[in-house]
């Protein structure tokens, strides 16, 4: 998407015009994105309800923070090594007053029985459906 501009472009400065202006179309197209799925997704997250999710992701925090408004739900976040994402979502969601715990990595065997439903990020989805993450 922003990297075809020099097929398209030959002029180099012009190229590098078309790639910023490329790059902040698809900016805008993300973060719109990311609100859209937060309002839909929200519904599946119910009352009472125990969540899983593992690290941080800026799409599930906006959707767990969204469902919070209006729900009282517990949340399990996995740790999330090596960046500590799990620490940050963990106390994202605390601040917001979602009873919020976190566990290894390790343990999430025995988590995952007392779920309701899980919720990851993803770095990107293929064709296929196959989900990319760290």
């Amino acid at each position: 998407y922003v990297t075809r501009a020099f097929l398209e472009t030959p002029d180099f400065a012009a190229c590098i015009a078309e790639v910023l202006e490329r790059g902040e179309a698809f900016a805008n197209i993300s973060l719109s994105a990311r609100d859209r799925i937060a309002d839909i997704g929200q519904d599946f997250v119910q009352d009472g309800q125990t969540v899983v999710t593992h690290g941080w992701s800026r799409v599930v925090s906006k959707l767990l923070l969204k469902a919070a408004e209006h729900k009282q739900f517990s949340i399990v976040v996995l740790e999330g090594r090596p960046d500590a994402g799990g620490a940050k979502a963990a106390k994202t969601y605390a601040e917001a007053g979602i009873p919020t715990t976190v566990v290894l990595d390790s343990a999430m065997a025995y988590v995952i029985e007392k779920a309701d439903l899980v919720i990851v990020g993803a770095e990107g989805v293929v064709e296929n459906g196959g989900v990319v993450n760290k």
